[in-house]
């Protein structure tokens, strides 16, 4: 997951953008760990975050499920692989 910050100043005389990397664990960890004041900011509630928790648990369990090849064409390394033969 990539994410993107624009920031424009109120002259307007110069941009700044940054790029955050994050992998789908560390966006899942976060959310789960946001107040719902935090969650509401971003357009989300607490039963998203559960939602969006079990889809990613169960997408993790179904990409355990396949062919080392099949996960190195999905861009995942060898020590990724393993973490998520760990994981399931």
């Amino acid at each position: 997951m990539i994410i993107t910050s624009l920031v424009f100043p109120v002259s307007a005389t110069y941009v700044s953008v940054s790029t955050i990397k994050a992998n789908e664990y560390d966006y899942v960890m976060t959310l789960e760990g946001a107040s719902a004041a935090e969650l509401k900011e971003i357009g989300l509630t607490e039963k998203d975050v559960v939602a969006i928790s079990l889809e990613f648990k169960d997408s993790i369990e179904k990409r355990a499920q396949m062919s080392d090849k099949a996960l190195f064409n999905l861009g995942y390394t060898v020590q990724e692989v393993s973490l998520l033969r760990d994981y399931a």
